[in-house]
C-alpha cells in the first residue's frame, strides 16, 4: 500500500466522538479587565473542576504563538517589523493549533483569554489591509472547521471550536486610558506599542474594538457584551457570572449561580 493511500484512508476515518468539557471564551482587547475577570472565574472553579487556560492561541503549548507575541511587542515606528511579519507568524500559530487541537476532557473547563478572532479583525480591510495574512485566514480557518467538526462528532464544520460561551469585554477609551497609567506605574513591563495606540489615537483604537465585536458576533451569534466602564471588579463578575450561568448547565451551572445575588 502507498503511502497516497494511506495518508487517504487515514483522511477519511470515521470521526472518534467523546463527552467534551465545556469552553468559555473571554473574547476582547487589552484594559477592558479579561485578566481580572479570568482570575475570579478561576478562584470560582478549582477544586471542582479541572482548569485548562490558554491566551490568544487555542493549544497552550503551542510554541509558534510565543514568538508571534515577541515580534508583536518589538513592533513599532523604525523597527522596520510590518504587519505582514507579525501576521504571518499569528496566521502560522492559528495554522499549529489546528493540527494540534483536541477539546478537554469531560471533567475539565477550557478558559479561553482572546483567540484568532483578534488576528481576523485586525488584519480585516476596514483596518489593517494584509493581503497574504487576509487570503490565509479563511483556508486556515475553514481547515480548522472540518477538523474541529471531525474530532467533536459534529456533522457540521464551524471556524474553529464551539465554545459555549463567549463573553465580549469592552470598556470606553477614557477608561482604558486610566488603566494603562495604573498598569504602567505597577508592571512597566507589561506593556507595549500596541497597548498606547488607546493613548496615541483613541478613535482608532475603538475602531478596532467595535471591528472585533463585530467579528466575534458573526462567528458567536451567542456572545455577550459586557461593557466594564465606571464597574467595580465584583460588578462585573456577576454579570460575566450571569452570563455564564444562562449558557451552561448541571454543576457549572449552579458554581456560578452562587456567585450571582
Amino acid at each position: 500500500m502507498g503511502l497516497g493511500t494511506s495518508a487517504m484512508e487515514s483522511r477519511q476515518a470515521a470521526p472518534v466522538t467523546r463527552e467534551a468539557g465545556p469552553m468559555i471564551l473571554i473574547e476582547g482587547l487589552d484594559l477592558a479587565g479579561k485578566s481580572t475577570l479570568f482570575a475570579r472565574i478561576q478562584d470560582t472553579l478549582e477544586g471542582s473542576w479541572k482548569l485548562r487556560w490558554s491566551r490568544n492561541c487555542l493549544v497552550p503549548e503551542n510554541p509558534i504563538n510565543e514568538r508571534a507575541q515577541e515580534l508583536r511587542k518589538l513592533k513599532q515606528p523604525g523597527s522596520g517589523i510590518s504587519p505582514l511579519e507579525t501576521g504571518s507568524l499569528f496566521l502560522a500559530s492559528h495554522m499549529w493549533d489546528l493540527c494540534n487541537f483536541q477539546p478537554p476532557e469531560a471533567d475539565t473547563v477550557h478558559l479561553q483569554d482572546s483567540s484568532w478572532l483578534r488576528t481576523v479583525a485586525y488584519h480585516s480591510e476596514a483596518f489593517t489591509p494584509t493581503p497574504f495574512v487576509q487570503e490565509g485566514l479563511p483556508w486556515t480557518l475553514g481547515s480548522f472547521g472540518d477538523l474541529a467538526a471531525q474530532v467533536m462528532g459534529e456533522e457540521k464544520t464551524t471556524s474553529g471550536p464551539a465554545f459555549d460561551v463567549v463573553i465580549f469585554l469592552t470598556a470606553s477609551a477614557e477608561e482604558r486610558q486610566g488603566r494603562l497609567d495604573e498598569r504602567r506605574q505597577k508592571n512597566p513591563e507589561d506593556c507595549d506599542y500596541d497597548d498606547a495606540l488607546v493613548i496615541r489615537d483613541p478613535a482608532k483604537f475603538m475602531k478596532l474594538d467595535s471591528l472585533l465585536w463585530e467579528v466575534t458576533l458573526r462567528r458567536f451569534p451567542h456572545a455577550r457584551k459586557i461593557d466594564s466602564t465606571g464597574k467595580s471588579r465584583d460588578q462585573v463578575f456577576q454579570e460575566a457570572s450571569a452570563t455564564i450561568s444562562s449558557c451552561v448547565s448541571g454543576p457549572l451551572k449552579v458554581a456560578f449561580e452562587a456567585v450571582v445575588p
